[in-house]
């Protein structure tokens, strides 16, 4: 303990330091590639839910999030580090490309902001599932997270993606 406290002063710049070190850096990096993506905004969608699993969701390291969204909250230090550090930079690549498909009509007109929240959900629930139903194998029916993901980019790209003229019709 005490050679811990030598390098970090409380447990708060501890917490910082791992967030930074197996958070914000591979975020960074995922964002970094995601910004570069040229290809379809349905492609970049599914890609991002594919790239997030992979690099941090199936991590140990997602563990973190799941500790911000249940301690953090008593913390306003940490709560505004983490959004500064993890939430605001991911919610906004997420949003702009969200709005990226719209702009190239890939994307019907929507609240980008309540899109970003549609993208978040099966992230967030995945990292739940991970840390405890799924660890505590409490699931009745196993999760393949690799398929789940898949099905919910594909629910997610569907709902967003500009209606064709063949299935506007009207139901009998």
């Amino acid at each position: 303990k005490g050679t811990l406290f030598r390098y970090f002063p409380s447990k708060y710049e501890l917490f910082k330091a791992v967030v930074r070190h197996n958070v914000a850096a591979t975020l960074r990096e995922g964002l970094a590639e995601m910004a570069s993506f040229e290809g379809p905004a349905a492609e970049q969608l599914r890609r991002f839910l594919r790239l997030w699993w992979e690099r941090y969701g199936s991590t140990r390291a997602s563990a973190i999030t799941k500790f911000a969204f249940n301690d953090v909250a008593g913390f306003p230090e940490l709560q505004a580090f983490y959004q500064e550090e993890v939430i605001g930079p991911l919610r906004g690549a997420v949003r702009a490309m969200i709005e990226r498909g719209i702009a190239r009509g890939e994307f019907r007109a929507m609240d980008s902001v309540q899109a970003t929240y549609a993208v978040f959900a099966p992230l967030s629930f995945m990292v739940l599932w991970r840390h405890s139903i799924g660890r505590a194998n409490l699931a009745p029916i196993p999760l393949d997270p690799d398929a789940f993901l898949a099905l919910q980019a594909e629910l997610l790209v569907r709902g967003f993606s500009v209606s064709s003229p063949s299935s506007t019709g009207t139901d009998s």
